[in-house]
């Protein structure tokens, strides 16, 4: 009887116990998954030798930003190829308590092209992105050069070295004389730009060149009908003063040296950051300058 009765009890118990409904286990629908590798678009080119920054968030099956997920990224290099574009603080980045934002430093090693960098993170698809590097305009030097001499190097914020060099020597009249120039970075890289060169004046009273008798321009003495350049970097304000009797100096630009006419020219450089400035004694002997200024 008394057996009867516990088991009667225990039943009641358990039937109590049971009528309360159980709480429900979260479905895999529910649980944050990484979904999306978002990364942002980059504004413009990468200069190169700079520094940019690829900033990414990792998403969840209800668009919500995910915290603490490692995002990976890896520069794509052909074989036998040397990197252009590097990981410049290391190649992963975490992503903040929040979900916020994360950034991964990439560093220009100085070559130019398009450089494809994957983004990575968990079991998600990589994310691709394009890099393009361009030439650094802002660290441009200017190469100018002749046979037989050594070239000489030019940029922003240098002193210009050639106003101590002896000056190019013209034979009045004569034949032109052809200096190279070439448009780089500080890593080589071609640079297109359009440069003017314009003769920037006398250095002193000049003598017109006399009609007939005039010695030959390969004498030496002091007397001769060579006139004297002065190439000269020039600032972009440089005026150019009138010659009342006539030219000292002739200039053209161009990829052939076409015969100098004008006191001013101005041209592109080619693919390569090359050009031509021909330069030819005018009807006046002295000193002048010839400005060379890169737009």
């Amino acid at each position: 009887m008394k057996t009867a009765a516990r088991l009667s009890t225990l039943a009641l118990a358990l039937s109590a116990c049971s009528q309360g409904a159980l709480p429900s286990l979260p479905s895999e629908q529910s649980v944050p998954t990484p979904t999306l590798l978002e990364v942002a678009e980059l504004e413009g080119a990468l200069s190169a030798g700079d520094w940019t920054n690829l900033s990414v968030r990792v998403l969840d099956q209800f668009d919500e930003p995910m915290a603490g997920q490692v995002v990976t990224a890896q520069v794509q290099v052909p074989e036998g190829e040397r990197p252009g574009l590097v990981p410049g603080l290391g190649n992963t980045c975490r992503t903040g308590v929040a979900g916020e934002r994360c950034a991964i430093a990439l560093r220009s090693e100085g070559p130019v092209g398009r450089y494809t960098v994957a983004l990575s993170t968990g079991a998600l698809p990589a994310v691709e992105r394009s890099v393009e590097v361009v030439a650094n305009r802002a660290r441009a030097r200017l190469e100018l050069g002749r046979d037989g001499a050594e070239a000489f190097f030019f940029a922003n914020g240098q002193p210009d070295s050639l106003r101590f060099r002896d000056p190019v020597r013209l034979g009045a009249g004569g034949e032109p004389t052809e200096l190279r120039l070439r448009l780089i970075d500080a890593f080589e890289n071609p640079i297109e730009a359009q440069v003017t060169a314009e003769v920037a004046g006398g250095l002193g009273g000049g003598a017109r060149r006399p009609d007939a008798g005039a010695p030959d321009a390969s004498e030496e003495s002091p007397g001769d009908a060579g006139d004297a350049l002065a190439a000269d970097a020039g600032t972009p304000d440089a005026a150019p003063e009138s010659q009342g009797d006539g030219d000292k100096v002739l200039v053209s630009l161009g990829a052939d040296c076409d015969e100098p006419s004008e006191r001013r020219a101005e041209a592109d450089t080619d693919a390569r950051g090359r050009l031509r400035l021909c330069l030819a004694g005018g009807e006046v002997m002295g000193l002048a300058q010839v400005a060379i200024r890169v737009a």
